[in-house]
């Protein structure tokens, strides 16, 4: 969980909203971003996500991941001899 956490929530958003609304409007010597607007509702989309994404994780997710693939997840291979 710390994991996830920490690179979905934290590293992959800080990378572009570090170069798109403060490196590149001081590059191009812009005042303000083209389209605050859709910057704001950028960050309204990514809380939702992640209190989605959270909410997911705390009540007990879903039932994926490498051992959900077809050939793992049959009934015979679940048996015991």
């Amino acid at each position: 969980m710390h994991g996830i956490i920490m690179i979905f929530f934290f590293l992959v958003p800080s990378v572009p909203a570090t170069i798109g609304n403060f490196v590149l409007p001081i590059m191009v010597g812009a005042k303000d971003l083209a389209f605050p607007k859709i910057n704001l509702l950028s960050w309204y989309l990514y809380v939702a996500g992640g209190l989605f994404t959270l909410t997911a994780m705390v009540t007990g997710g879903v039932d994926t991941g490498w051992t959900f693939t077809a050939p793992l997840s049959t009934h015979y291979l679940n048996t015991t001899w």
